[in-house]
């Protein structure tokens, strides 16, 4: 199985994908949700 193999995964410039998609502090809410709910879903694949 390579999830259970995996013991280091690096993620670049995440958050330059929310930066660009999200513009203005109007959407800052929204883009902080969606960063969280990012991160994690990176935290549970960290913990299986």
């Amino acid at each position: 199985n390579l999830l259970s193999r995996i013991a280091l995964m690096i993620v670049d410039s995440a958050t330059a994908l929310y930066l660009r998609d999200f513009s203005g502090r109007g959407e800052l809410p929204a883009a902080q949700m969606h960063l969280a709910k990012f991160l994690g879903s990176l935290q549970k694949l960290a913990d299986e």
